[in-house]
């Protein structure tokens, strides 16, 4: 009587795939995208808003699978927009003016959890949570020929999201988001030294690819 055909041994089926920092299952991402930061609301110096024009956002991730449809990413981004009006009273002044220059900068480092909900398609919808820290940066403000501030903070964020990836090949996905990104009130000194309370608010809108390592 012959023994029972037993298969070869196969090692693939039984090892979990090792990628960077030897975390499983490990991808990259990179995207672009425009940012449109809502009117800042400041008091100190007076009472006066600003509003910005559209800008762009860089950002890269870095990023491992989880079980049940969950992934943690480390995200690092980079975004701009432009001064476009200042209205108010500032510095025993009243603005109502677009004769302005100068922009905020946001630089981030966020730690996102993202869940992708179940699809029979090569269409995956998800939604993102995250938290982090955001250096808030003013250069060189200026409305009516008059310098208005110059300065930075460094304060906590959080943003909150969803969006959808499409499978191009089996390592490579395009990933198409949108991002709400808040931080807690900065604090900023003005061109005369007298500090204020500012908001900070965006949406984010990116285009992306996904890039698995292993």
């Amino acid at each position: 009587m012959q023994p029972a055909y037993q298969p070869p041994y196969q090692t693939e089926g039984l090892q979990k795939k090792t990628g960077a920092f030897g975390l499983n299952n490990t991808y990259v991402r990179g995207s672009v995208g425009m940012q449109l930061a809502d009117e800042s609301s400041n008091d100190g110096n007076g009472v006066y808003d600003q509003e910005w024009d559209p800008g762009f956002i860089l950002s890269g991730v870095i990023a491992t699978k989880l079980e049940d449809g969950f992934r943690a990413e480390g995200e690092f981004f980079y975004a701009n927009a432009s001064l476009k009006q200042v209205s108010g009273n500032w510095n025993n002044s009243v603005y109502n003016t677009e004769r302005v220059q100068g922009d905020i900068s946001s630089t981030a480092i966020m730690g996102n959890i993202v869940y992708d909900f179940q699809s029979n398609s090569r269409l995956t919808p998800y939604g993102l949570a995250g938290i982090g820290m955001s250096l808030l940066s003013l250069n060189d403000l200026n409305a009516s020929n008059t310098a208005m501030a110059n300065d930075m903070d460094l304060v906590a964020a959080l943003q909150v999201g969803a969006g959808f990836s499409l499978d191009l090949d089996r390592r490579t996905k395009i990933d198409l988001g949108y991002r709400y990104f808040e931080t807690q009130n900065p604090e900023f000194s003005d061109s005369t030294g007298i500090p204020y309370e500012s908001v900070f608010t965006s949406h984010n809108f990116l285009l992306g690819a996904r890039l698995a390592l292993n």
